[in-house]
């Protein structure tokens, strides 16, 4: 059910026991203290909710919130006076797995791992003897002696976690060591190994094959987390549940609300309201109610339904129907630059056309280019509900503009001098019209307070070069406010006037972002860019309690201002290497501040130093008036 603080079965030796002591600063232990042992594993799995300093009496300090065993209700688990830290806030780790080593920070007279079992209620919390605590849950079977709970299984075996039911998945976390307990959510089937494909899936997240456990591939006890098997014409309802609506739009009646995990019966689809950048709804085949298709597994997969969408031809011989958001371009080829957009489903009009580059969209291929009658811009054919050039005129395709280098422009996005003077290049990217003082986007978008008092960092966790990732209405409305190459050229892709697109509505609205282009190596991130964002965090200080670009700025070089993606998100941007950092980058950009944007200090003069410059300055004016 439990390992011991060293992660075995066996009590490791005590330098200070639990409950009242004399002499020191504290009349009272709450923990126990145990020493023998350099590495401090988890007792139970669960969530790390702090990992850090806690107090100058504490030092480096890990709680982790799980499950206590016999009783069922949230216990944390504090562990102090450690020498170093090896997980962060908002992990979830099994039981063993390493989170730090042992030291002496803090109030300790020597190395110890000093062990805190606490049970919350409200603000406040009591404290229970770690070691009458342990002896009651390490070892042998639950509560002394009983069985097992129907969710728990006892390894028989040196037991691996693995981010999948497989054994060539990564492995996570440490394993269960033989004898340990492990708490379960559930089953599913797998890779088969040695003729048995059972899995089961821990409190953690983590995957472990039943063979190294009593009972083997035994699921009693256990909920089935096997995906049903659907039909063609059948959808599983996704995690949050899926409203049923009298037309395919949020705004319509809702009729019933199918719950996570059912199965449902659907005779087709048709585009609707476009909720989160998706316009697909599925008609119900019982009840003819339309349900959004991103309230499913599998989001927009129309394979095996009807398309219930009206085929309604162009009503004039120019007007054409787009299917999909479309560029139009200065001329009939994706190599033209971009001169304006139709959103899917707007009529164009158009009075000739071309033969141009070959397109494919969703399975429609034409070289067939429509010349809009107002704009003057070509826009693709597959892109619209019909290819044919009835009623336009054919007209000779213009003539090519001569090659030029787009590598800094490949959208070919409008240009402008940007507002960082650390920035080579300033484009107007399609993503960056977010307006600062409101949180989120209409007709959801929430009045916030009008403010830049956040510098965010993210890096792309890809090799390959993503400028053009960003210039356009990409598949996760990405976009920062700067994009950094490996030699810190910079792209200003959206003013600081308006908000980026980059760390989540709860967090862009206060916001500057900037994501670094990941390299490969020991160091993903260069020296470079690492100097780019502290020459950047210092000008931004410089701009504290002043207006830039039309923003009020409140930002200081520190921690709670600056700030990685992954401390307010569940992510792994910005990297490991770049986090690691983080200390560096403040101390730096504090230097790059002093050096070129502080103050000159007010001279230090004495009284009498101050009685003489007045009467100098006094001097100084009445030789003036007898002038």
């Amino acid at each position: 059910m439990a390992l011991m603080p060293n992660g075995t079965l066996s009590l490791p030796p005590i330098s200070s026991g639990y409950g009242p002591r004399s002499g020191g600063a504290f009349s009272f232990h709450y923990g126990t203290d145990f020493v023998g042992y350099s590495q401090i594993r988890a007792i139970l799995g669960g969530t790390v909710t702090f990992a850090g300093v806690l107090t100058a009496a504490a030092g480096n300090s890990v709680a982790v919130d799980s499950r206590d065993p016999l009783t069922g209700k949230t216990v944390t688990i504090v562990r102090m006076h450690m020498g170093a830290i090896h997980v962060r806030k908002g992990q979830v780790v099994g039981e063993g797995t390493v989170l730090g080593l042992m030291g002496s920070s803090g109030n300790a007279t020597g190395p110890c791992d000093h062990v805190e079992i606490r049970y919350w209620s409200g603000s406040s919390f009591t404290t229970e003897n770690p070691v009458t605590w342990l002896k009651a849950r390490v070892g042998g079977s639950p509560a002394g002696g009983g069985t097992l709970a129907p969710d728990q299984r006892r390894a028989i075996a040196v037991t691996n976690g693995r981010a999948e039911p497989s054994s060539k998945s990564a492995l996570v976390g440490d394993p269960l060591l033989a004898g340990a307990i492990g708490n379960f959510v559930g089953w599913i089937r797998g890779e088969s190994v040695e003729g048995n494909n059972v899995w089961f899936k821990g409190t953690s997240g983590r995957w472990f094959w039943s063979g190294g456990f009593e009972g083997g591939a035994k699921t009693s006890g256990l909920p089935d987390l096997n995906a049903p098997s659907v039909g063609a014409h059948q959808r599983v309802v996704g995690p949050n549940g899926a409203n049923g609506r009298t037309e395919a739009t949020t705004s319509a009646a809702m009729t019933q609300t199918l719950p996570p995990g059912t199965v449902g019966d659907f005779n087709g689809w048709k585009r609707g309201e476009k909720v989160e950048g998706n316009d697909v709804w599925f008609r119900g085949a019982h009840s003819g109610d339309w349900f959004w298709s991103g309230g499913f597994d599998g989001g927009p997969n129309t394979a095996g339904l009807a398309d219930l969408n009206p085929v309604t031809p162009p009503p004039l011989g120019d007007r054409r129907i787009a299917k999909f958001d479309l560029n139009g371009r200065s001329g009939p080829g994706t190599g033209y630059p971009v001169v304006g957009t139709l959103a899917a489903g707007t009529e164009g009009t158009f009075a000739e056309w071309t033969n141009g580059e070959s397109v494919t969209l969703e399975g429609i291929t034409s070289d067939v280019w429509f010349k809009g009658a107002v704009t003057g811009a070509w826009f693709a054919a597959a892109g619209f509900t019909t290819q044919s050039t009835s009623g336009l005129t054919r007209v000779n395709p213009p003539t090519p503009p001569a090659p030029v280098d787009t590598s800094d422009n490949p959208r070919g996005l409008t240009e402008y001098v940007p507002v960082l003077p650390f920035a080579q290049h300033g484009l107007i990217a399609p993503l960056g019209d977010g307006k600062r003082g409101e949180k989120g986007a209409p007709p959801n978008a929430t009045p916030v307070e009008f403010v830049i008092d956040r510098f965010y960092l993210h890096w792309t966790g890809v090799l390959p070069d993503q400028l053009d990732y960003f210039s356009y209405k990409n598949d996760r409305s990405s976009c920062p406010t700067w994009f950094v190459r490996p030699d810190a050229e910079c792209f200003e892709l959206i003013r600081p006037k308006n908000k980026p697109a980059s760390t989540g509505p709860e967090y862009n609205w206060r916001s500057v972002a900037v994501e670094l282009q990941m390299v490969s190596g020991d160091k993903p991130i260069t020296d470079a860019q690492i100097e780019w964002v502290c020459q950047t965090i210092a000008y931004i200080a410089s701009m504290d309690g002043k207006t830039w670009d039309g923003v009020p700025v409140r930002f200081k070089i520190d921690r709670t201002h600056v700030v990685g993606h992954r401390e307010v998100l569940p992510t792994a941007c910005p990297g490991d290497y770049l986090m690691s950092k983080m200390d560096y980058i403040i101390s730096r950009s504090k230097q790059i501040y002093a050096e070129k944007y502080a103050p000159e200090p007010e001279p230090d003069l004495s009284l009498n130093e101050q009685i003489k410059a007045k009467y100098s300055e006094l001097g100084e004016l009445i030789k003036q008036l007898e002038d």
